[in-house]
């Protein structure tokens, strides 16, 4: 299984905050919620509102229904991020992520690209929902960016990453399941694998425990 690891995860975020608001919140919630890139371009406003983020999954999921939190960095904390694109957020519609940003955001697009063509149809392009290939793209460049090889650019390495993470910081398979919204426990399992060397390793310190000598 590829992911990320945490560091760069961190420099993916940064890369992406650079570009604009939409593309960190794009490449966050994806991370923290384990979202694909189908499931992001069905987000709506209402589906952030109440300090939740609430929205069906695809692949008859589990339906996602979370706190939005905050965090002490801010390339993690989902409410300052969320609250960032709204007010960077261009047209009326109900789409969460829109085909178009601000001026300023455009701007700091314009200057990060060689290529003015792709700028100007930018600019003409209606509001209206991102695709899936925008979602692509925005993870493409912003892996790019940061140093990740071709293999480990798509949005679905955010929720590889999310079950790893989790996974080495001691969540177990139930509360995996949940958190990544399988409903096949199986499903979950697939990221709780570990090497022979890990497994020593963790039985090794178990067993050194076991086995202590009490103190005289």
């Amino acid at each position: 299984m590829k992911y990320w690891t945490p560091a760069e995860l961190l420099r993916i975020l940064a890369e992406a905050r650079k570009v604009c608001a939409r593309n960190h919140l794009c490449v966050l919630l994806a991370y923290k919620f384990g979202l694909r890139a189908t499931e992001l371009c069905r987000l709506t406003v209402k589906d952030v509102q109440n300090g939740r983020i609430r929205c069906k999954r695809l692949k008859n999921s589990i339906p996602l229904d979370r706190p939005l939190e905050s965090h002490e960095n801010i390339l993690l904390d989902e409410k300052r991020a969320l609250s960032a694109w709204l007010r960077e957020r261009e047209g009326e519609g109900p789409w969460l992520f829109t085909g178009r940003v601000s001026l300023s955001a455009r701007e700091r697009m314009a200057a990060a690209r060689t290529s003015q063509k792709e700028e100007r149809s930018l600019e003409n392009t209606p509001v209206t929902g991102i695709s899936r290939f925008t979602i692509t793209d925005i993870f493409e460049d912003a892996c790019m960016r940061a140093g990740i090889e071709p293999a480990r650019r798509s949005p679905h390495k955010a929720k590889h990453s999310l079950g790893r993470h989790a996974h080495e910081a001691g969540v177990d398979v139930f509360e995996l399941r949940q958190l990544l919204g399988h409903r096949d426990i199986k499903s979950s399992s697939y990221y709780v694998e570990v090497t022979q060397d890990e497994a020593h390793a963790k039985a090794r310190s178990a067993m050194s425990k076991m086995f202590a000598q009490p103190a005289a």
